[in-house]
């Protein structure tokens, strides 16, 4: 999420290291058109690794969410390669032609939590930087979508 390039513009940055000071987080789950019931899982984390060689999944930072769903533990094994910034687990219910008041949840908030990232000279690959995962248990298609904006206020002079 945190691929900023390196330019002389408002969304780049001038130097291969920023400090993030605020995240605005904006998400939308809404039901699919067929399954009643839905469990979904989503989080946020800092990869700590350089993303040149190892880009996580979801199995990075969850334990196994083939096994568990979205209920899964976090990694325990790679728990040095992370750390959670928001994770969050939500019930939906309903579908798009029967909705209820669970059809669609909404998560709004702003997080102001200061790290730095680290860019590999001129490239947008480095270390902390910051990835996104979701998942659910749906069983059937279509399956429930998610409207996702997110707008990082950093600085790159100190």
């Amino acid at each position: 999420m945190t691929n900023i390039p390196q330019a002389v513009t408002q969304s780049a940055r001038v130097a291969d290291t920023i400090v993030i000071r605020r995240m605005d987080i904006t998400m939308v789950l809404e039901a699919s058109s067929n399954d009643v019931t839905n469990q979904m899982r989503w989080a946020m984390f800092n990869w700590i690794p350089d993303d040149t060689a190892v880009a996580p999944g979801t199995a990075a930072y969850f334990e196994s969410p083939a096994v568990f769903g979205p209920l899964s533990p976090l990694n325990y094994e790679g728990r040095a390669n992370f750390r959670t910034i928001v994770d969050r687990f939500v019930t939906i219910a309903g579908t798009g032609s029967a909705p209820t008041a669970l059809s669609i949840r909404t998560f709004r908030t702003s997080i102001r939590k200061h790290f730095r990232i680290d860019f590999q000279s001129t490239t947008l690959y480095g270390t902390n930087h910051v990835y996104y995962t979701i998942f659910s248990n749906s069983a059937l298609s279509p399956h429930p979508s998610y409207f996702l904006t997110v707008r990082f206020w950093y600085s790159d002079t100190f």
